[in-house]
């Protein structure tokens, strides 16, 4: 049985690349975000790590991964959510840092309330943003005001990046004729049920 669950995936995975490959669809959007996603993180990274030579890169290819979503619109808003929980957590994360002049004791301090409030639910996905730069902020043990300014900078650059891509590098298209959608799920809903 085990190995029949494995044979099934396995075409399964190849019916989608072949789609994502012959045919517009679901399997070739999600094909064209990854990519674009990735290209944007190469870019954002490029710019603030290798360019700018930014003391903590990783947060603009961080940012700019995963700003790339379905629409341009929740990329705008996701970018807004992020940067907030960036802010905060950076914010937190220095302020512990400062008080206790000790990481793991500013991780005790800092992560409760940051994770606390990353469950927020007006948040979304993008609360874990605010535990996560606390966690970079203190394992680096970077927390001057300068440290916080570059933070603050590269998250922007990332998602600058981010939306840039996904607005002009083959915009997010929703709006597909209903013919496509009317043929594709009987198919879909057969190989489900199979």
């Amino acid at each position: 049985m085990h190995a029949h669950a494995l044979t099934w995936e396995a075409r399964a995975v190849w019916r989608s690349v072949r789609r994502a490959v012959t045919e517009p669809g679901a399997e070739r959007d999600t094909a064209v975000q990854s990519l674009k996603a990735a290209g944007a993180a190469l870019l954002a990274w490029a710019l603030a790590g290798w360019w700018w030579d930014a003391p903590m890169a990783l947060m603009a290819p961080w940012t700019a991964l995963f700003l790339v979503q379905s629409t341009v619109y929740r990329s705008l808003l996701s970018a807004l959510r992020q940067f907030a929980m960036v802010v905060v957590g950076t914010l937190l994360a220095a302020a512990a840092g400062v008080l206790t002049d000790n990481a793991m004791a500013a991780m005790a301090l800092a992560l409760p309330l940051t994770v606390l409030l990353g469950n927020y639910l007006r948040f979304g996905a993008q609360g874990l943003y605010a535990p996560t730069a606390a966690l970079f902020v203190l394992a680096y043990g970077c927390y001057s005001g300068y440290d916080i300014t570059h933070r603050f900078l590269e998250t922007l650059l990332g998602a600058v990046i981010g939306i840039g891509v996904n607005a002009l590098v083959f915009p997010p298209v929703h709006s597909r004729r209903v013919h496509h959608p009317r043929v594709r799920l009987p198919l879909q809903s057969a190989e489900l049920l199979h």
